[in-house]
């Protein structure tokens, strides 16, 4: 695992159930495989939640908001099977910027191996507290969760546009890591008990690759 940018372009999708499987082809035979080829897209990653929702979420690196609005990623996108499916789901966007580390991966013990699981916590907090939080994270929570058995890397980021306005991605080797003895240990302190009282939006799905 290499992060290849820090701005990812997060998309979260709701699907009518009688077109999932179509929008599994679109999205493996054509979508994916032609925004790879938009000047500025580096990786793309497509999960399935197992706990929450959206039912959906794709995670593309790219190397700014320009590249997905400008006119190779028009036509990338306006094809005739987007133009089928579009009536049949519910997508939303967001572009975030990472914050925390400052570049690559907070690396966790499991480092190196597959990935099997994914954590997506997205959180508006009330302004007053924003100082507060944001120590908290990049001292404290983000350093202690890294240290959990079975969490292969983790990093943070803030919103260039969309909501929420905070992000924190947890690759896992299994879903099941974030609910471990360890993992509910390394989120119950004072510090993160104190800090809670301050979200004001809060946005959790646990995802398995697809």
């Amino acid at each position: 695992m290499q992060a290849q940018s820090k701005i990812v372009f997060v998309v979260t999708m709701r699907v009518d159930p009688d077109w999932d499987d179509e929008l599994n082809r679109w999205y493996d035979q054509e979508h994916i495989p032609e925004l790879l080829k938009v000047p500025g897209y580096r990786t793309a990653r497509r999960y399935r939640a197992v706990e929450g929702e959206p039912k959906y979420l794709a995670i593309y690196e790219i190397d700014a908001v320009a590249d997905a609005k400008g006119e190779a990623h028009r036509r990338a996108i306006e094809t005739p099977w987007t133009s089928k499916l579009r009536p049949h789901f519910q997508a939303t966007n967001a572009f975030y910027n990472q914050t925390f580390p400052i570049e690559g991966f907070l690396r966790g013990p499991a480092w190196g191996q597959p990935e099997g699981g994914l954590m997506v916590m997205r959180l508006d907090v009330t302004r007053e507290n924003e100082p507060d939080f944001n120590a908290w994270y990049d001292q404290e929570h983000l350093p202690a969760l890294s240290a959990v058995p079975g969490v292969i890397a983790c990093r943070r980021f803030i919103a260039l546009e969309g909501s929420p306005k905070y992000l924190a991605i947890y690759h896992l080797t299994s879903p099941a890591v974030q609910a471990s003895a360890e993992w509910k240990q390394a989120i119950n302190t004072p510090w993160s008990a104190r800090t809670r009282t301050g979200f004001v939006t809060r946005w959790r799905v646990v995802y398995e690759p697809i």
